[in-house]
């Protein structure tokens, strides 16, 4: 009450300025939309009434992280087109310039793992066809796959933030492993079976089948997305026109960057996909390199205790 009262009294220019402070852009759940949220909106009608000037007027900066917060929601970043829109309607009408939102900060996971089942026929049984690999690629990339609409472009730095909280991506995973791995119909189409690219050759380690099937499904899906991505902001892109670099992959005027790390609790299953580092290494143009550098690390530790 106390820091109430003393932020009342300060002069209405001072106020708006602390007010202005504390706006931050987020994805409004449950919607595809982009909201502004400030903490002090409301609150009285004194306060209420500064929010309401300081609105119409303000203009933030297009580089600053802390008004453009991480979405939640890929489906958001085509409201951002309208943001800009707005900011640039605001700077015209006061002589001022809006160069856009620059940098994009896009949460892959936001912890969503869902429960996944095995699809059934009629009769309530599994099905036992060998597209049971394609039905689980379906899962992740509806929840997982980045159905990015073309992105603004101001965006000049993209980062696809792949943190997830290892105590639920362990419960899930796990569970997945341990009802469905367990079961004899679904044994047979998916274990052993040809893991996707870059793994030509290799086959699902049957303890780790689903976490490896989820991991290198949720990669490709990224890769895909990023290509996308930069195809979209130049159509006729050849590979060759990409810079790569550890953990992320660029053209003039945009980089794409994977930020997070693999959690511990899933190095083990996917060193057993492959023993050789190099393959982790070059994977998908070195964009996972950082990402996945326990797995890495691990492969290099097991073949120094073999030597």
């Amino acid at each position: 009450m106390a820091n109430s009262s003393r932020l009342l009294g300060l002069p209405a220019e001072l106020r708006q300025k602390i007010i202005e402070k504390t706006f931050t852009i987020v994805c409004k759940v449950g919607t595809r939309r982009l909201v502004l949220e400030c903490p002090m909106r409301g609150i009285c009608q004194l306060l209420q009434a500064d929010y309401n000037f300081v609105i119409q007027s303000w203009l933030p900066d297009p580089r600053d992280t802390t008004v453009f917060a991480a979405l939640t929601n890929p489906d958001c970043i085509g409201d951002l087109a309208n943001w800009n829109a707005r900011f640039q309607r605001v700077a015209a009408a006061s002589n001022r310039t809006w160069a856009g939102v620059e940098e994009v900060t896009l949460m892959v996971f936001s912890n969503r793992v869902p429960l996944w089942k095995p699809i059934r026929n009629n009769q309530r049984i599994v099905y036992k066809d060998y597209d049971m690999r394609n039905r689980f690629e379906y899962f992740v990339y509806t929840h997982w796959g980045i159905h990015l609409l073309p992105i603004p472009s101001s965006v000049r730095h993209l980062k696809l933030d792949m943190t997830v909280s290892q105590d639920t991506i362990d419960r899930k995973l796990e569970q997945w492993d341990e009802k469905w791995g367990a079961d004899a119909q679904l044994i047979h189409p998916i274990y052993p079976i040809n893991l996707a690219h870059p793994f030509v050759g290799t086959k699902a380690h049957k303890r780790y089948c689903f976490q490896q099937m989820f991991w290198v499904t949720l990669f490709n899906s990224v890769e895909l997305s990023a290509r996308q991505i930069l195809q979209g902001r130049a159509p006729g892109l050849l590979t060759r026109d990409i810079e790569q670099s550890d953990g992320r992959v660029s053209i003039p005027g945009l980089t794409i960057e994977i930020v997070g790390e693999l959690p511990a609790s899933q190095v083990e299953a996917l060193v057993l996909i492959t023993g050789v580092a190099l393959l982790w290494r070059n994977t998908w143009s070195k964009i996972f390199a950082n990402y996945t550098k326990g797995v890495i690390e691990r492969i290099e530790a097991n073949t120094k205790d073999e030597g």
